[in-house]
């Protein structure tokens, strides 16, 4: 004899319950540190997201207790950054904190003024280049990466940021923005500018590609500066594109 019971769809018991749905683990974002064998990666585990560790084959630990690793900026980036044994990372409160791996707790290098996202520590680990809203305004800002000095607003006047970048030398950003009402797929810029100055701002700029109606999205510099790479939209096809930052000359891989 059977002992199944029939119910009527959707009233039977599940064995996936809204608590286990709710503590399930998920790995948002995934990076090594520049030594090449340092591992970092964010979890969230429940409402909060948490750093985790693992240099070569040993167990990973915990590099975040109290703060909750979480970008504020919808569309803005990623959550951390990691550069020669030092994170940043984006917190739930609209704060930047860093931590050096060898240190035992992370500390703020901005206030809580607005949301922030996207952290890029500079080539020569003193500057921290990032996304931030107030609700109102959209901004590329920098901050001292050892929360010594104020932070400075960096590019301003589009509605929408994302993605910044910095070249290996340490003297030119690239980053995505666009436009109220597009959404980041119906049409960005990207755009590339120069730094001057200490602390750095930004020089002359230039679209690099993308327009109201084509995205152009994650930039990256080479390893050696010579080439920006990023990906752009043709309708329902995407290409990924090389600009050689010597000749202007451009490649579809």
């Amino acid at each position: 004899m059977s002992s199944k019971i029939e119910q009527p769809y959707g009233l039977w018991k599940s064995m996936v319950t809204p608590a286990a749905v709710s503590q399930r683990l998920r790995l948002n974002d995934v990076k090594f540190d520049s030594d090449g064998r340092t591992l970092v990666w964010a979890e969230g585990r429940g409402s909060r997201g948490v750093l985790v560790a693992r240099y070569g084959l040993e167990g990973g630990r915990d590099l975040t207790e109290e703060q909750s690793v979480r970008g504020g900026v919808g569309y803005g980036g990623g959550e951390f950054t990691i550069r020669n044994g030092a994170v940043v990372f984006a917190e739930k409160s609209g704060r930047l904190f860093k931590r050096s791996l060898r240190q035992s707790r992370p500390v703020p290098i901005i206030p809580a003024i607005g949301s922030v996202a996207a952290p890029e520590i500079s080539p020569d680990g003193r500057f921290v280049l990032y996304v931030f809203s107030d609700g109102q305004t959209d901004l590329l800002a920098l901050a001292d990466a050892a929360g010594e000095e104020w932070p400075v607003k960096l590019v301003r006047g589009a509605d929408f940021y994302m993605q910044p970048v910095w070249h290996p030398q340490g003297d030119r950003i690239a980053w995505v923005e666009w436009n109220h009402p597009n959404m980041p797929w119906d049409g960005t810029r990207l755009m590339m500018g120069r730094l001057e100055g200490s602390p750095p701002r930004l020089g002359d700029s230039q679209i690099v590609a993308g327009d109201a109606r084509t995205p152009a999205v994650q930039p990256l510099f080479s390893p050696d500066g010579r080439w920006l790479s990023y990906i752009r939209g043709n309708g329902e096809w995407e290409s990924l594109e090389l600009l050689n930052l010597e000749s202007g000359e451009r490649r579809t891989l």
